[in-house]
């Protein structure tokens, strides 16, 4: 879920409009952190082939990393086919993972 942009409010003074131009700097650091637009994806499992995971994200995915496995498991990307909807992952041993993908 993407956070919503800053809505520069009008302001009547000069203090006021240096007020609302300082938030929205600062609110435009967080607006452009792709970590911020992510998912926590839980309980998945991956095989030792190429298992297709959907990130629900709703657009090509940027990045992903595990947060949490049940093994220790090597999980690592391969080929992938349709990236606007899953995650294509390996495993060298199956595993069930929680991964954040963003």
């Amino acid at each position: 879920m993407a956070i919503k942009g800053f809505r520069k409010p009008s302001q009547a003074t000069p203090e006021g409009q240096a007020l609302a131009n300082a938030t929205g700097d600062f609110a435009r650091q967080l607006e452009n952190n792709p970590l911020l637009d992510g998912r926590l994806l839980t309980s998945k499992t991956i095989g030792t082939g190429a298992t297709n995971v959907p990130h629900l994200l709703g657009r090509d995915w940027i990045g992903w990393f595990v947060t949490s496995k049940t093994s220790t498991a090597v999980i690592y990307e391969t080929t992938q086919l349709k990236s606007s909807t899953y995650l294509t992952l390996i495993s060298t041993v199956a595993a069930t993972v929680d991964i954040y993908v963003f």
